[in-house]
């Protein structure tokens, strides 16, 4: 399978065909160690070659995903999109096939097995845009998968009590979401605003800490799912309990290296993507019995935590990363928001060095006005006050080595865990 991938790869794409005779490999016996590292700079720079389908451009995926709010829209009706939250300020997109995308979604099902008749699935992120979460999840709402799930996206911009309410009337059986937002959730069940009686819990975006799946365990009384997936690749593994994550091995090839992992994409020819780099951490855990598939003791990545801030009403609410993914980072070379107070943000933005005044002063006013747009969805447009700042170099976390979307810096927030304050 790897070698016809590869095959494809270089008769298709200009980088892979590039790869291939700059270092004269023998497609029919070469091997993964043959290929350089992918690593998201050269992707997102490269993405143009590397795309087998001419009209899979950077630019086209960029504009589509800006004007579209359905995650399952397809591009020229042809084209399943994503892009990532833009974490480290420039955003990645990738694009599947429907097969390809029925193939990357299939693995959800290992887990929550059989067909229910309208089985109830809640949502609940950022649920107007093409991030790779509320995708798969809104997938049942596509031809006949709409007989056998409802699923519904409850966006994390409405207020806690509106989720709250919408929650309790729609009684979802597959309650999903990213993990601080899943904690949000189960702090109001504890408080009985929230009354669910869910099968399962799905976690995904974030690593799972086993004390909040504690928590989601007893608190909801339900099955907890820990959903280990990605832009690029779609689903990666799961875990259903605390003792280890299984790693999805039949379409995906691992490398596992000390600070990072390459991972080789087999079932997506559209945008090919072989031995690309993600910065997490696997830990194999070699004390499980042998099975077809390694088995992970814990995962250690990329986390960005959710925040508080103080709304019109004088209340603390929680803030999640994500819900600041779609400021306009296009002519950014990257973008970071220092949580002060909880009434007070610093906007940091890095734009490149040759931008005309006029443009540099017109990208200031557009992340000016969306920050502003941003406050007045999330009601605190009264109550929290921010600056825009450029600079030349965004802050690198000394511990992943990257620069994060959100900063809380000693200088400038004393970091403390969100109260949940209503």
């Amino acid at each position: 399978m790897f070698r016809r991938l590869v095959k494809f790869a270089v008769q298709q794409s200009p980088y892979f065909a590039d790869v291939a005779a700059g270092r004269r490999l023998d497609i029919d016996r070469c091997r993964l160690a043959d290929f350089p590292e992918l690593t998201k700079t050269i992707f997102i720079r490269d993405f143009d070659r590397i795309a087998t389908e001419p009209t899979i451009t950077r630019s086209r995926v960029a504009e589509f995903v800006e004007r579209s709010r359905d995650p399952i829209e397809l591009l020229d009706g042809r084209f399943y999109v994503l892009r990532t939250s833009g974490t480290t300020g420039t955003p990645g997109y990738m694009a599947f096939t429907p097969r390809e995308w029925i193939r990357g979604c299939s693995h959800e099902n290992r887990l929550i097995p059989g067909l229910r008749w309208k089985r109830r699935v809640a949502f609940v992120a950022i649920t107007d845009q093409h991030f790779a979460g509320v995708s798969l999840a809104m997938t049942g709402r596509r031809r006949t998968n709409r007989l056998f799930f409802d699923c519904r996206p409850f966006d994390l911009n409405l207020t806690v009590q509106e989720i709250d309410s919408q929650l309790n009337e729609f009684q979802p059986q597959i309650l999903s979401g990213y993990a601080s937002t899943l904690r949000m959730l189960a702090l109001e069940q504890q408080h009985q605003r929230l009354r669910l009686r869910p099968r399962f819990v799905c976690s995904s975006g974030e690593v799972l800490r086993p004390a909040v799946r504690r928590q989601l365990e007893e608190t909801f009384q339900a099955r907890v799912i820990d959903l280990y997936a990605s832009c690029e690749t779609l689903f990666l593994g799961a875990a259903d309990s605390s003792d280890g994550l299984m790693l999805f091995e039949d379409d995906l090839v691992f490398e596992l290296f000390p600070t990072h992992v390459l991972v080789t994409n087999i079932f997506n020819r559209t945008i090919p993507l072989i031995r690309y780099r993600i910065d997490d951490v696997l830990v194999v855990n070699e004390e499980r019995p042998a099975s077809p598939f390694r088995w992970l003791q814990n995962i250690s990545g990329r986390q960005e935590r959710s925040f508080e801030l103080r709304n019109n009403e004088d209340l603390l609410e929680l803030v999640t990363p994500l819900s600041l993914a779609y400021l306009p980072t296009q002519t950014l070379l990257g973008l970071q928001i220092f949580v002060v107070e909880v009434d007070r943000l610093v906007i940091r933005v890095q734009l490149p060095s040759k931008m005309t005044t006029d443009a540099r002063l017109q990208t200031l006013r557009d992340v000016e006005n969306a920050i502003r747009n941003w406050l007045v969805e999330k009601r605190m447009d009264h109550s929290v006050k921010f600056t825009i700042e450029e600079t030349e170099q965004l802050e690198i976390d000394p511990v992943s080595g990257k620069a994060r979307l959100i900063v809380y810096n000693a200088s400038h927030v004393n970091w403390r865990l969100p109260s949940f304050g209503r």
